[in-house]
């Protein structure tokens, strides 16, 4: 935890750096990606679904774990949740699967 708090190279400059490399955002967005859709299709034929902020703040919560596991650091993760969460509502209702309202 200690780590996630001040990332290797400098806590914003690094957040900055690793966000700013092509290569390492493709595959942080691919990542990101594939756990969103994973995620949603656990959903797919339920015959209830959470309410959309349980699912989306659930959906965040099992995406955070993925990508500390898959080494993003804590920082970063934080820096894009906003974009992330906006990314999981898309992929929900592309799954037909969003329980809020429709965006």
């Amino acid at each position: 935890a200690a780590a996630d708090a001040q990332p290797a190279g400098g806590g914003r400059a690094e957040i900055e750096r690793r966000l700013a490399d092509d290569g390492a955002l493709l595959v942080f967005a691919g990542q990101q990606r594939s756990i969103a859709e994973m995620y949603c299709a656990l959903f797919c034929g339920a015959p209830v679904l959470p309410s959309g902020a349980a699912f989306t703040a659930l959906g965040l919560a099992a995406a955070d774990d993925q990508l500390g596991e898959l080494g993003w650091p804590a920082s970063i993760l934080d820096a894009t949740q906003r974009c992330r969460a906006a990314a999981l509502v898309h992929t929900a209702e592309a799954f037909g699967v969003w329980p809020g309202e429709p965006h």
